[in-house]
């Protein structure tokens, strides 16, 4: 009886250098403050077109392929809160409560006078049964809307949840 031996190399560790090129275009994005598309030549149209398909995506409910159509706008126009929100609510939708969360904050941190990303957030907490973090969302809320009449309604709903949260984890 033979016993043949087979030799099974590991793959290579060694990192795939990065080109002089590639270098140049990522310093000069970050220099002048541009975003993927800007670098890689992807005009705005092509962004919305690639936003519809991914909210068409959404509306079929099959939310998967809306998510990675939201994730590549993300990546692609970094700066653009839609996207972050898109790609939150496909997250949402598939009951990743925690990761809609996380990109529903960095939509947050984008424009810090919108309240939507907060309201997202604290729903997700919520259906995550993160209540302590829900809270603090809700907190967040309750303080961007504070004495702006336009917001009285989702500064009374914030309110309204924070005190049941309250009376509920006393």
């Amino acid at each position: 009886m033979t016993t043949e031996s087979t030799t099974i190399e590991a793959p290579s560790t060694a990192a795939t250098p990065i080109s002089e090129r590639s270098i140049q275009l990522l310093e000069s994005m970050i220099s002048s403050g541009q975003d993927l598309c800007d670098a890689a030549g992807i005009t705005r149209e092509n962004l919305e077109a690639l936003y519809q398909v991914g909210h068409s995506y959404y509306l079929a409910g099959d939310y998967p392929n809306a998510e990675t159509i939201f994730a590549s706008l993300c990546l692609y126009n970094t700066r653009n809160v839609r996207n972050w929100l898109a790609l939150g609510a496909a997250r949402q939708a598939q009951g990743h409560f925690e990761a809609a969360a996380g990109v529903f904050n960095f939509a947050q941190l984008l424009d810090l006078e919108d309240p939507e990303p907060v309201v997202k957030t604290s729903e997700c907490y919520l259906a995550a049964g993160e209540i302590a973090k829900a809270a603090d969302s809700l907190e967040t809320l309750r303080e961007m809307t504070e004495n702006k009449s336009s917001l009285a309604e989702l500064h009374d709903f914030a309110v309204l949840l924070l005190n049941e949260i309250r009376s509920t984890n006393v």
